[in-house]
């Protein structure tokens, strides 16, 4: 039986324009969690979760669109925005201080970290990029054939730190593409899961993934032996996904959905679980706060400008 939707924790409000990135942001042992929000006019909000109030709201250089957002450690952290710039900032004397680290394409794709690799979208908008953040390096490089089209999504992940990690891709073809990043860059399987764009995707630490398109469909599939393969799929009540996201320790994925609601579904068994409703137009973006952090937290943002927080089974 479908558990009764749960109010949100609570909302936060004050970013005055669509939310369209979020990231839960430990910066470090003994600190406080953060939460980063980016929105469609090029803000960047840092929250502090205990006293559910803004820190710090900054500006990027040309007030264009965050894709993507990302903590990495207790004074930085990265953005990318929708020109193709992509930014570290960071802590200092004088404040918050941006650096230029590369560029982007300037599509809807953002970028994926695992360590110290980053996996971004090449200014082509056809590539991808590998770029070590240690040297600022480019790795590697990958690319699909031109039937597949745009790049929409993509997801760097490996099993344990000891193992290569895998970038996955979601085309617009509806194509998901799978590449060992220690190869040369050849393409090493594909799956179309999606007759449309595959709009968003997420991949658990197992290499068992699932993404979504413009219609009901939510499809999961699974890297086994070097080959992406089919892994179930669930149907939803309504069309259009924003995003999704699954919890660190595999028990739910959440999925944002473009009628305003989102969708919490069992991992394992894509059992439906809760419809989560308080939004008034689209959600385009979600986060978990790590499982092993009590109490469990998914942020989700709206086009309606507003953030709200989840407490989560």
């Amino acid at each position: 039986m479908r558990r009764e939707s749960p109010d949100p924790l609570f909302m936060l409000h004050g970013s005055n324009a669509p939310i369209s990135a979020v990231h839960f942001w430990n910066p470090g042992e003994g600190s406080k969690w953060k939460l980063l929000s980016g929105t469609a006019q090029g803000k960047i909000h840092i929250w502090d979760v205990e006293s559910r109030r803004s820190d710090v709201i900054l500006s990027t250089a040309h007030g264009k669109g965050i894709l993507w957002l990302e903590g990495l450690d207790s004074n930085s952290f990265l953005s990318q925005c929708r020109d193709g710039e992509l930014s570290k900032w960071t802590l200092e004397a004088a404040g918050w201080q941006s650096k230029c680290i590369g560029r982007t394409g300037v599509g809807f794709c953002g970028s994926s970290r695992s360590g110290s690799l980053l996996a971004k979208p090449a200014a082509d908008d056809r590539s991808f990029e590998l770029i070590d953040l240690t040297s600022g390096n480019v790795a590697q490089t990958f690319r699909a054939g031109d039937d597949a089209g745009m790049p929409m999504c993509v997801a760097l992940r490996r099993r344990d730190m000891t193992d290569a990690p895998v970038l996955f891709a979601g085309y617009e073809s509806g194509e998901v593409r799978a590449w060992d990043a220690t190869g040369r860059g050849e393409v090493g399987t594909s799956l179309r899961p999606h007759r449309d764009p595959a709009l968003a995707m997420d991949v658990d630490a197992t290499l068992r993934g699932v993404s979504g398109s413009v219609d009901e469909a939510l499809q999961g599939w699974r890297h086994h032996e070097g080959r992406l393969v089919d892994g179930g799929s669930t149907t939803m009540t309504s069309a259009g996904v924003g995003a999704v996201t699954i919890r660190d320790d595999r028990a739910i994925v959440a999925v944002a959905r473009w009628d305003s609601h989102i969708s919490v579904f069992d991992w394992k068994k894509f059992k439906p679980l809760a419809v989560l409703a308080c939004h008034q137009e689209a959600v385009q973006c979600l986060d978990f706060r790590t499982a092993s952090v009590e109490p469990h937290l998914l942020v989700a943002g709206s086009k309606d400008t507003l953030l709200s927080v989840w407490q989560l089974y």
